[in-house]
């Protein structure tokens, strides 16, 4: 087995017009098999489910009519939660915005404190 997989491999190896047979086949015969999956995948159609099956229902309205309203009453309150964490949040949001604010005024008093301050000293040290 090895004596003919030596030969095939010396064979293939000292002829290039035989791997350029062999590419080109591998070639079409790969772009035929592409091309035929695509027509397939075009003409197959995929099938309906059949009437009256689970499949045509959704699992959440499979429940039944009095789950399906304690299901839509949970997510009625867990939106107004929502809506209230939100609010929340907005009024933290201000009331971080509004101390920043004062903190930025604050600064701004600091530094124009600290400027007239340097500018008596430099008026005192240099007697103007």
């Amino acid at each position: 087995m090895e004596a003919l997989v030596g030969l095939l491999k010396d064979t293939f190896t000292s002829l290039p017009i035989l791997q350029v047979f062999v590419g080109g086949v591998a070639l079409i015969v790969i772009g035929y098999m592409v091309i035929r999956g695509h027509g397939d995948r075009q003409t197959a159609a995929t099938p309906a489910p059949a009437a009256g099956t689970v499949a045509d229902v959704p699992p959440i309205f499979a429940q039944g009519p009095r789950e399906m309203l304690d299901i839509m009453r949970e997510l009625r309150d867990l939106g107004r939660r929502n809506d209230e964490d939100l609010s929340d949040i907005r009024e933290a949001v201000r009331g971080l915005l509004d101390l920043a604010r004062r903190m930025v005024d604050l600064l701004d008093r600091i530094e124009r404190e600290q400027s007239i301050a340097n500018r008596a000293r430099r008026i005192g040290r240099d007697g103007v």
